[in-house]
């Protein structure tokens, strides 16, 4: 009896492992199967290609823009003074080329000259304040030089600070004759620049104020696109 166990328990796991392999080798057919499958999945999905040689070439294009033209320089001409327009060149109008200097306009500047003339007085009356206190002070030197036993003498007796207060008082007429006879040509008003005009506010015999605008100009030789 416990050999014919034996030899039924031999049996058994023959049968067993025979099951095993029968299993595990079903289970390689399949993967393999699955894996064909796959690869022909793949190829059908895959994109028809060509291949092209190429070299490289030169090719030219024509491209298309818009642009806005503006003058570089845009000015409005003012008076820098009030008085009567007297002359109007006739390069003052619209549309018309000036270059750069022109007289464009010329305004009465009467008022002026008087000014002018109390300006040039006074820087007269200056440089004779300042002769005479330098003679003065040659003087006093003479008259030291004759005294045998000199003595110390204050700046004010040479005539040191007067002189100073003239040599200031000459600056300052010079200064405003120079102030007077800028305004003074204030009463022309030329090109800034060589342009074209573009508008004229006033005419012949207006009476202008000083900041009133006069023209208009804009730059000719330079434009920004």
């Amino acid at each position: 009896m416990p050999i014919f166990k034996h030899i039924i328990a031999i049996l058994l796991a023959t049968m067993f492992l025979f099951f095993i392999l029968v299993i595990l080798e079903e289970a390689e057919k399949k993967s393999s199967t699955m894996d064909e499958n796959i690869t022909v999945d793949t190829h059908k999905n895959l994109p028809i290609t060509t291949v092209t040689d190429v070299s490289p070439t030169s090719r030219y294009a024509k491209i298309y823009a818009f642009g806005e033209v503006k003058p570089r320089w845009k000015t409005s001409l003012t008076s820098k003074q009030a008085g009567e327009v007297l002359t109007i060149s006739k390069e003052l109008q619209d549309g018309k080329r000036v270059q750069k200097g022109d007289a464009l306009l010329v305004l009465d500047n009467r008022h002026y000259q008087s000014q002018l003339a109390e300006a040039q007085y006074q820087v007269a009356q200056a440089e004779l304040s300042l002769y005479d206190e330098k003679q003065q002070a040659s003087l006093v030197k003479k008259s030291l030089n004759l005294i045998q036993n000199k003595r110390k003498v204050s700046a004010f007796a040479l005539r040191i600070p007067q002189i100073k207060v003239a040599q200031a008082q000459l600056h300052l007429a010079k200064t405003s004759l120079k102030e007077i006879q800028q305004k003074a040509r204030y009463n022309k008003i030329l090109a800034p620049y060589d342009g074209i005009i573009i508008s004229r506010s006033v005419n012949q015999g207006d009476v202008v104020n000083a900041g009133q605008q006069l023209a208009e100009i804009m730059s000719s030789d330079s434009l920004e696109i």
